[in-house]
């Protein structure tokens, strides 16, 4: 096991502590998520006819809310630095914090989607500016109040369709841009629930050699309908964008190392464990 796993499962036995009260300081966030329905019970009843298409996943989708809870949990630290170092305000950090938290909020529905949960639903994948337009929806569904309708604006932080990337660089001038690049390392560092390097994550999916839609609409992006269209073999432009994902992911890494004054030996990652590390001391 490595020094950094070493250190992170230190804080196994007071997770409890720490994520309970992050939840806490951030209630409302929390709230969505059980309205989106992403904190149900264990043991509440389930459709059985709807979810049969879903037998086998977790259908209780609490290791969504997991995710999202560490998600939001590294975007905070990170966040908390730079707001010490001047470079974002107290009010951007909470919004970022809060942006990470809600990056899946609607899940649970592309999910359903995805499975037919609804039979004219099955196999619709919902690219990022279709699931703005999916967003929309939901937010008259489920009768938010204008407050909350704010706190679901803060998703927006972390959709890929409003990045911008020119000349295969990534631009954090902006105290937008800065939060929305963090909240996707933040992302692509938590597999499931471990905080893992992003370096490690990217090219375990690399290796893999999948492909996903996700993958299509990350090529258009980048090289245009047109190049998209002549492609021959979806798995090697799959490879091709994660590679270039994994680029811009190194690219955020470096001028956060460089915004926060990491030290030269060590990495993005041991420095967030050792914040998170300090959160824990607190509860001793």
């Amino acid at each position: 096991m490595s020094e950094s796993k070493k250190q992170y499962e230190l804080l196994i036995p007071e997770k409890t502590k720490i994520f309970g009260t992050f939840a806490l300081s951030n209630i409302e966030a929390m709230r969505l998520l059980r309205k989106f329905g992403l904190l149900r019970q264990q043991d509440e009843p389930v459709d059985k006819k709807a979810w049969g298409k879903l037998e086998g996943k977790e259908r209780s989708f609490r290791n969504i809310t997991e995710h999202c809870m560490v998600v939001g949990m590294v975007t905070d630290v990170i966040l908390e630095k730079l707001e010490e170092k001047g470079h974002l305000r107290e009010q951007e950090r909470k919004a970022g914090a809060k942006g990470a938290i809600l990056h899946d909020l609607t899940k649970r529905q592309e999910l359903e989607k995805q499975y037919g949960v609804e039979e004219e639903d099955e196999g619709v994948f919902l690219d990022p500016q279709a699931k703005e337009e999916f967003i929309a929806e939901l937010l008259d569904k489920y009768k938010l109040s204008s407050d909350q309708r704010k706190l679901v604006a803060l998703q927006k932080l972390t959709g890929e369709g409003s990045i911008e990337i020119k000349n295969e660089k990534i631009d954090i001038s902006s105290s937008r841009e800065l939060m929305q690049w963090v909240i996707l390392l933040a992302d692509a560092m938590v597999a499931h629930t471990k905080v893992v390097s992003a370096e490690d994550r990217m090219n375990e999916v690399i290796n893999r050699g999948e492909y996903s839609k996700t993958s299509d609409w990350w090529y258009k992006k980048l090289y245009g309908e047109k190049q998209f269209n002549q492609i021959k073999d979806k798995k090697e432009s799959a490879k091709a964008v994660y590679g270039k994902i994994l680029n811009f992911l190194r690219q955020t890494e470096d001028q956060l190392k460089s915004l926060l004054s990491v030290e030269e030996n060590q990495s993005l990652l041991e420095f967030i464990e050792n914040q998170i590390k300090n959160r824990y001391a607190t509860f001793k």
